[in-house]
């Protein structure tokens, strides 16, 4: 499951996000039974103003995902479709012991690089007609991706 406000309040498009949610969300998923279903945060989100957070680095946050109980984290860019920094997935992976997921941005021309240093990437606008995140899928972007995820795990 992702989780965009686990850890640390941030003011995001749809406003402000004051609470955390990593001990409420945790303890609902003990309660229901769920404890096999990975909880990966999104640290510093896209889409947001991280002014409240200034002050800690990725690396700091990966932790205090990591810390709060996260099963992994999510590095993105800024916006939809907007690549997350390379330097920034290497700092959150260096800092904590969790999986590191690539949240925005991956294409065919990138995802074997972000690969080196990220555990996986959530890909969507770049496997959709005209790279547009509201198009249809579009098979023949989905096969050249996938053909650039295995050139780049081989």
């Amino acid at each position: 499951m992702r989780v965009e406000n686990f850890v640390f309040s941030h003011v995001a498009d749809e406003g402000l996000m004051p609470r955390a949610s990593a001990g409420e969300l945790l303890r609902f998923r003990k309660a229901i039974g769920a404890q096999g279903i990975r909880v990966l945060a999104d640290i510093k989100k896209k889409h947001c103003s991280h002014a409240i957070t200034d002050d800690l680095s990725i690396g700091q946050c990966a932790q205090a995902a990591q810390f709060n109980g996260a099963d992994g984290v999510i590095v993105a860019g800024a916006h939809t479709a907007e690549p997350a920094s390379v330097a920034e997935v290497r700092e959150a992976s260096g800092a904590c012991g969790l999986d590191v997921l690539v949240g925005s941005g991956a294409t065919t021309q990138n995802v074997g690089d972000l690969l080196k240093v990220a555990d996986g990437v959530i890909v969507g606008s770049a496997l959709k007609q005209e790279g547009r995140w509201d198009g249809a899928m579009d098979p023949s972007r989905c096969r050249a991706f996938m053909e650039h995820v295995d050139s780049a795990r081989n």
